[in-house]
């Protein structure tokens, strides 16, 4: 009996709560039925009726939509095909442009004008080559050049760039050099430097220039008493060989 009561009151407790979900569903939930007579007593529309006026429209409308569709459908598939052929054209545009060549192949010029459709005012694709080159200049072979041609100038502008700043830089380290050992430098090392030598030089001339005029008159003087000197003693020299030839004549023998 115990367990029969237990199992009761579960069981009566299990439908007390399904009865009050259910009783909340209802009041939260509530049935709105049309009324038969509308309070300006004219017959309500039931929603059955509603729903059913709503589909047919939507039926109606599906109608339409199909019908246009399927008038429609040949022109959009056409524009499809002629997108996927446009990106086609376009890509290899794109690729001639870049690298002047087209599936794989070089075009010479490359860089071509575009045709444009005057009634639709869209590109032509009918001509991927053989159109009007883009002219750069006033030469009648001035084509503008592929994007790689201009690129692989830049490169090569690039390296001559950095080879003449590096002989720049290796004729701004020489004269500098050249610079310290012609005016001098102070740090690291003092130099007196070719200019400032050339200017001892210059004074160290002007310096012997000026010694040599004072001491001129001296020299002049000194020459002219040893010329006097040489001058007597080989008067001197020949009167004694006078006297002693005169003494041999004389005496016969020679005198003292």
């Amino acid at each position: 009996m115990n367990i029969l009561g237990k199992l009761c009151v579960l069981l009566y407790g299990a439908g007390s709560i399904f009865c009050l979900i259910v009783g909340m569903t209802v009041y939260t939930q509530p049935m709105d039925f049309a009324p038969l007579v509308g309070g300006d007593g004219k017959k309500a529309v039931a929603r059955v009726e509603v729903s059913i006026a709503r589909t047919n429209e939507l039926i109606r409308s599906n109608y339409r939509a199909h019908s246009r569709w399927s008038q429609e459908y040949d022109e959009v598939v056409k524009q499809e095909v002629d997108q996927i052929n446009r990106r086609l054209y376009y890509l290899g545009q794109l690729e001639l442009v870049r690298t002047g060549k087209l599936d794989g192949k070089p075009v010479s010029p490359a860089v071509q004008k575009l045709s444009m459709d005057d009634t639709t005012r869209l590109l032509l694709i009918d001509k991927p080559t053989g159109r009007t080159p883009w002219m750069v200049g006033p030469g009648p072979m001035d084509f503008a050049e592929p994007q790689a041609v201009y690129l692989d100038g830049l490169e090569q502008a690039k390296v001559a760039i950095k080879a003449a700043v590096i002989e720049k830089k290796e004729l701004l380290d020489q004269h500098e050099k050249f610079g310290g050992e012609i005016n001098g430098t102070e740090m690291p090392v003092v130099s007196k430097g070719f200019r400032r030598r050339i200017k001892e030089q210059e004074r160290i001339e002007e310096d012997a220039d000026a010694e040599r005029v004072y001491l001129e008159d001296f020299v002049t003087n000194r020459r002219a008493d040893a010329e006097l000197y040489v001058k007597r003693r080989d008067a001197v020299q020949a009167s004694i060989e006078q006297l002693t030839e005169y003494n041999k004549k004389k005496f016969g023998t020679a005198g003292n």
